[in-house]
């Protein structure tokens, strides 16, 4: 959890300042109309909501036991696990916080009103944004399946390439912790959960009634800034989850690869060079998705389009 940790450090130090000075940007465009200028900042605050419920979750789960026990529920049978299905609660709450926001958005007024009836979806909404997220999702997945499939008996640990020992036989040994089935099914749960929070919440953005004063092309590029920011928390939360298990099952696999083989008086390290170059490139993998979803969050959340007036626009 060290690595979320730091996650969640990154996000205080370095998305969230980025954050506000897209804020300033946005609220103090002095070319704005009155109509761009109330989006702008209705469209702020719920940002503000958002990742402020976002943070403040990630603070839980991080005070959260590593272990624990409970009347009502099953006791797990791996420390942290709560902890490890903490970043889809994040991602959730973002979601949820982001639907609440949206039901606060000014209805149109006026006796006689008028909007264009367009059929919005939710890729016409996110772009290629939608198509990182699925990817990391997806070899969140994969890495899960395959750490699962993987692990020891205990699901925690991984086991050493056994070693023939001359006049002992064979010698193993396990390293550990490993995300195997005891993470990877709460993983995977809080993953679906979050995924389907996101598709709601793009759904509510999509079907936001129309603003007055705005024209369809500017209604609709508040629509995609909205998504976007949202799309920048989430995939923060599920980047992060994907670069701590890939960071994990990486060192635990450059450990189990070294095995310490005795023969009478001396002692060996004996080293698999297959799982050591498997364990570096989980690692390296890692720092790329880790680093790669901060950037892409970091740009979401300043992202700011240019929107003008329907007269502005005709002159």
């Amino acid at each position: 959890m060290a690595l979320f940790a730091v996650v969640v450090l990154l996000g205080l130090v370095v998305v969230v300042p980025a954050l506000l000075a897209g804020v300033v940007l946005a609220v103090a465009g002095r070319h704005d109309v009155t109509a761009v200028r109330a989006a702008r900042r209705h469209d702020t605050l719920i940002t503000l909501s958002t990742v402020l419920a976002a943070l403040l979750t990630a603070v839980g789960v991080l005070a959260l036991p590593v272990t624990w026990t409970s009347s009502f529920l099953p006791t797990p049978t791996a420390a942290g696990v709560l902890m490890a299905a903490g970043p889809f609660a994040v991602a959730a709450v973002a979601c949820l916080v982001r639907v609440a926001g949206e039901l606060t958005w000014p209805r149109p007024q006026g006796v006689v009103r008028t909007a264009t009836l367009t059929r919005r979806t939710t890729r016409g909404l996110c772009g290629r944004r939608i198509d990182i997220l699925l990817a990391t999702s997806a070899l969140l997945a994969v890495v899960l399946v395959v750490t699962g499939v993987t692990a020891a008996g205990d699901g925690t640990t991984v086991a050493s390439p056994e070693r023939p020992v001359p006049g002992v036989g064979t010698v193993s040994g396990a390293a550990g912790p490993y995300p195997g089935w005891p993470y990877g099914v709460p993983m995977l749960a809080g993953l679906a959960v979050a995924l389907v929070c996101l598709v709601v919440a793009l759904r509510v953005v999509a079907r936001r009634a129309p603003l007055d004063g705005l024209g369809h092309e500017q209604d609709d590029a508040l629509r995609r800034t909205s998504a976007t920011r949202l799309l920048g928390v989430v995939q923060l939360c599920v980047g992060g989850a994907t670069a701590l298990v890939l960071a994990v099952a990486g060192q635990a696999a450059r450990n189990a690869s070294t095995t310490i083989v005795t023969e009478g008086d001396l002692s060996q390290a004996v080293t698999d060079p297959v799982l050591t170059g498997l364990g570096t490139a989980a690692l390296v993998l890692a720092l790329v998705v880790g680093v790669g979803s901060v950037a892409a969050s970091a740009i979401g959340a300043t992202r700011r389009t240019t929107l003008t007036s329907p007269a502005q626009a005709a002159r």
